[in-house]
């Protein structure tokens, strides 16, 4: 028995071969532009990096006097609340005491007080006899 052989014909094996190589000619065309291409992406990123280093910023001068006068200003007067806070005076309990509605219950104690020392001192001008 012969081996099983695949025939090819010289004529299509040419052709195949022939599309093979324009493809690999396209791939290798291909692959040298994008090497183009990132080799001038190098070079300009390379420039904007010299740009870049060679820039100067100049920063001008920030007059900040009108803020510190604004602050010291709200300094002062958080330092003269803060001390008239503190010299405020304060009320003494006594007209705290009038003017609450305490001063019934004190009333009524002092009452009950006087009544139970009559009736104490009458009890006992009542046990003499």
């Amino acid at each position: 028995m012969e081996t099983n052989e695949i025939k090819i014909e010289d004529g299509s094996l040419q052709i195949v071969l022939n599309e093979m190589v324009g493809e690999q000619k396209q791939g290798n065309e291909l692959i040298q532009e994008f090497i183009g291409s990132i080799n001038n992406m190098r070079d300009k990123i390379s420039s904007f990096d010299e740009k870049l280093s060679n820039q100067k910023v100049i920063i001008p001068d920030i007059d900040t006097a009108p803020i510190q006068r604004i602050i010291e200003k709200n300094n002062w007067e958080i330092k003269f609340l803060i001390s008239e806070s503190l010299k405020k005076v304060r009320e003494n309990n006594f007209r705290l005491f009038l003017e609450s509605d305490a001063k019934r219950w004190v009333v009524m104690l002092i009452l009950g007080i006087l009544f139970l020392t009559y009736l104490f001192l009458f009890c006992l001008h009542l046990s003499r006899r």
